[in-house]
C-alpha cells in the first residue's frame, strides 16, 4: 500500500494489505491488486503522470476506496512541487 516514514524514524516501513491466499482471491479482486501495483511501481518509480492515470482509473472502477483519492491527492501536490532526484516515493509523516 505505501512505505512511510512515521515521525522520529528515520528508516521507511512497508505497509501492506493482505487480501488472500493467491488461488482464492475473487477475479476482481486480482485484476485490482494487479493494477494497483502497476499504479504504485510508476508512484515509486517516479513517473508521476502514468502513476495518477492508473490511479485514476481505479479511482473511478472503486470510488469506496480511500487509498486511491489519496494516491491522486499526494501526487496533484508533488506534480505542483515536483520531485527532486533523490526521490524514493518514501511518505514521511510529520505528526503522529
Amino acid at each position: 500500500l505505501d512505505r512511510v516514514k512515521v515521525k522520529g524514524k528515520h528508516e521507511p516501513v512497508t505497509i501492506y494489505e493482505p487480501v488472500g491466499l493467491s488461488d482464492s482471491v475473487p477475479g476482481e479482486l486480482a485484476k485490482e491488486v494487479l493494477a494497483s501495483d502497476t499504479a504504485l511501481n510508476h508512484y515509486f518509480a517516479g513517473d508521476l503522470e502514468k502513476a495518477y492515470s492508473a490511479f485514476q482509473i481505479l479511482q473511478d472502477a472503486a470510488p469506496e476506496r480511500r487509498l486511491f483519492g489519496l494516491y491522486l491527492e499526494r501526487i496533484a501536490a508533488l506534480q505542483s512541487q515536483g520531485i527532486g532526484p533523490d526521490w524514493d516515493g518514501v511518505f514521511e509523516h510529520t505528526s503522529k
